[in-house]
């Protein structure tokens, strides 16, 4: 088997094991999970095929594109205000380990736009992609009908998450937090109701409108209130920018579906209606906790303003920060910030901070430069989901840290991968017709 071909079926069963096993142990501190197992050795295969594979086109490309290309530009910087950061980090260890991840992004997404070059491997990435989702996606309505009783959330602890933490009646399917599957289920979500949309085939048609209906059941019951704003925030967005093509029954009946099977949800499940009560009069006090730690964030970046307290340190500083500002205390010494830009601003300083906000306005820049070049109603569609996927995942990071979340946001990066390579081909087969075409005059 070549090295092209092992770095693609290692490439399969990352996008599908990966949203289906999140980490169950750690060793020394270090947590193992699918993302980081096939991960790494995804990225020695990879490694080694840049070095030694006759076909690689990675090295060329860096070559050529590196300083050229707006993106590449802005992942470099960012790459070296997060090592600037770690000069002077509290916990070297904890920046390399932030910093590893990110790289597992970039190796992912550069494979898929630098080597993969046809439509057939793009499909098989799509396809497993979309059985682990509907996986994960019925694994979250049985959480539904279990999450009721004392002793279906029992069951559901010892199945999908090993940590012991209770989330009520919460849904989070196989991704450990509701608030990370609101999320994912955000991020891939328009991929399915556009194609329910779109496409011709009655029976495809309806497996999409299926699948659709279990991410918005799955949303619902995640009862996560930023992905439902972040989904509603993007919504209006649609609406405004296409006011003069959208169809406003396939709104209406997307919005009346979700009442419809939240309704269905309250009456077959009557213990559901209590606990609905208990999860909203508990989100004033999730929301002031919030505001604490951005506070403590905010004292972080007030005391290191360029270059931060080092990449991934933010909780690393936290127990030294609210023993000096006590009204910050949550009960807790180690504690996230909930919220990927107060995190890269307090980690990074203002340098990382621009550098990061560059670097996702040039990734949306280029999906967006696809949808107005482009021509494939195919690669339109595909674009058209991901770019507003990726921004209700943009929008809640406002109160999560989903950019630091591997299992969540690797699939951002490689759907934004996958758009870029398709349209890369369709270049690229374009280009040859057209030498063909004049061949043949």
């Amino acid at each position: 088997m070549s090295l092209y071909n092992l770095l693609r079926y290692e490439l399969y069963l990352f996008v599908f094991l990966v949203p289906l096993f999140p980490y169950r142990v750690k060793i020394k501190g270090i947590p193992i999970s699918a993302d980081t197992v096939i991960g790494g050795i995804f990225i020695i295969t990879y490694i080694i095929y840049i070095l030694f594979g006759k076909k690689s086109k990675t090295k060329s490309y860096f070559r050529k594109n590196v300083i050229k290309d707006h993106l590449n530009r802005s992942v470099l910087l960012y790459v070296v205000a997060m090592i600037i950061s770690l000069l002077g980090a509290k916990s070297k260890m904890a920046g390399l380990m932030e910093i590893g991840r990110f790289f597992e992004y970039l190796f992912f997404f550069y494979f898929i736009i630098i080597e993969v070059r046809d439509n057939y491997t793009l499909d098989i990435i799509y396809n497993v992609f979309t059985i682990s989702i509907v996986i994960a996606l019925i694994c979250g309505i049985v959480q539904i009908f279990l999450l009721g009783s004392a002793s279906g959330q029992a069951i559901v602890q010892k199945i999908f998450y090993s940590e012991k933490q209770v989330y009520g009646f919460r849904v989070y399917s196989t991704f450990v937090n509701p608030n990370y599957w609101g999320a994912f289920v955000n991020l891939i979500l328009f991929i399915y109701l556009f194609k329910s949309l779109h496409e011709k085939n009655k029976n495809v048609k309806n497996f999409y409108i299926i699948i659709s209906a279990l991410c918005l059941t799955n949303l619902v019951f995640s009862f996560t209130l930023s992905s439902l704003i972040s989904l509603i925030i993007t919504f209006i967005i649609i609406v405004i920018a296409n006011m003069k093509n959208i169809n406003f029954r396939h709104v209406i009946s997307i919005l009346l579906l979700i009442v419809l099977i939240s309704a269905l949800m309250l009456i077959m499940i009557p213990s559901l209606r209590f606990k609905v009560g208990e999860i909203l009069s508990q989100k004033r006090y999730t929301g002031s906790e919030r505001i604490k730690l951005w506070e403590t964030g905010f004292l972080m970046f007030k005391d290191h303003p360029f270059s931060g307290i080092g990449i991934g340190n933010y909780n690393v500083n936290y127990s030294a920060y609210v023993k000096m500002h006590p009204e910050l205390y949550l009960g807790r010494t180690v504690y996230s910030v909930h919220n990927s830009y107060i995190k890269i601003l307090c980690e990074t300083g203002i340098i990382g901070l621009t550098m990061y906000a560059f670097l996702l306005f040039n990734l949306f820049k280029r999906i967006i430069a696809i949808l107005k070049n482009c021509h494939n109603k195919s690669i339109i569609l595909m674009a058209s989901a991901v770019l507003y996927g990726g921004l209700t995942f943009v929008i809640q990071n406002i109160t999560n840290n989903l950019f630091f979340i591997p299992q969540a946001n690797i699939f951002f990066w490689i759907l934004i991968a996958m758009v870029i390579s398709s349209h890369n081909i369709y270049l690229m087969k374009n280009k040859e017709s057209d030498v063909i075409t004049n061949e043949q005059k």
